[in-house]
């Protein structure tokens, strides 16, 4: 169900505007863009939700390839590369 992953990855990307600062900023587009892409994934049957998960994943995996943490930029990159919420 696509529901799940897209709620916690409103809120995740929700709680990063209202907390720019926040302790987790540098995480925050990381777990969402993979959320987001499992969002997409699982909205496989509804295109426009599936469009809106990869906008959002698209997004956010920008964010996090960016980021100043070598750990976040280097799973980043893995998570682009791989494509997939989860490998099979």
């Amino acid at each position: 169900m696509p529901d799940c992953p897209e709620e916690e990855a409103i809120f995740t990307d929700k709680y990063q505007l209202a907390n720019p600062d926040g302790p987790f900023r540098e995480l925050l587009p990381l777990v969402a863009a993979h959320l987001w892409l499992c969002a997409a994934e699982f909205s496989s049957s509804d295109s426009e939700r599936a469009a809106r998960a990869t906008q959002g994943y698209a997004k956010d995996i920008a964010v996090a390839i960016q980021s100043s943490s070598l750990l976040i930029r280097t799973a980043a990159e893995g998570l682009r590369a791989r494509g997939r919420c989860y490998s099979p």
